[in-house]
């Protein structure tokens, strides 16, 4: 297998970002349905707002501070140094926060980039900068083109609770995983207070959901994946697995 080029060969054309490394667009025909929340990512405003208010705000409001952006990533940071990845996939990347943590991190490391909102894929390569290591694939997580156990580590920050089917996503992320391969997800499970709980509910209309702790590990061990940590603050988690 070449490791420099993990994608299928077919089904894409040029998406044209100012970037020096691969932008491909495996979104050629129509949208299928897209939830309130996810059609509020294809606004330029959101992904221009997700990294300068709405990432470090949000955070701070759902753990009460008791979980801070820079924490949160230099979480990531330590766990993508212990499993030494070739080839990361940022999985509903948004505008790159996670890929790019890792991608600075370690500097061999091949990173791809992947949403279905090109507003959002625009900001992280805007974010990003020139880095040939950086490639962004516009499709969607359910059905990532990567070629099977292409992939070292998958990682994905909030996107978990947009997911319409999650065990059809964590069965590609099995899928694409290399024996032996990461994830490391940050999500957002079921609050324990009952105004938290009232919250949630009414964001549901959304197409968000949020699910209990043992639902979610369920997801994911359901579909191949070993739970190897799970750490909460208020209703935030961090989850690592392997495949």
């Amino acid at each position: 297998m070449d490791l420099n080029d993990p994608l299928s060969s077919s089904g894409w054309v040029p998406l044209r970002l100012p970037v020096p490394g691969r932008s491909v667009d495996f979104i050629t025909g129509e949208d299928p349905y897209l939830s309130a929340a996810q059609i509020s990512n294809l606004f330029t405003v959101t992904a221009w707002s997700y990294e300068r208010i709405w990432r470090h705000q949000s955070l701070a409001i759902l753990t009460r501070g008791r979980l801070t952006v820079r924490e949160e990533l230099n979480r990531l940071k330590t766990f993508a140094g212990q499993v030494s990845p070739r080839v990361v996939v940022d999985l509903g990347c948004s505008t790159g926060l996670y890929g790019r943590t890792v991608g600075q991190h370690l500097s061999g490391t091949q990173v791809w980039f992947l949403d279905y909102s090109l507003p959002m894929l625009r900001q992280a390569a805007r974010l990003n900068g020139p880095v040939p290591r950086f490639h962004y694939i516009r499709q969607y997580a359910e059905q990532p083109a990567f070629l099977p156990e292409s992939v070292d580590l998958v990682i994905c920050g909030g996107s978990l609770n947009e997911f319409a089917d999650p065990d059809l996503v964590l069965r590609q992320v099995y899928r694409m995983l290399s024996p032996g391969g990461s994830v490391f997800f940050m999500g957002i499970q079921t609050a324990e207070s009952p105004a938290g709980r009232a919250i949630q509910t009414a964001l549901s209309w959304s197409g968000l959901s949020f699910l209990p702790k043992d639902q979610i590990i369920r997801h994911f061990t359901s579909n191949g994946l070993s739970v190897t940590r799970y750490d909460q603050s208020g209703p935030v988690f961090l989850l690592t697995a392997h495949r």
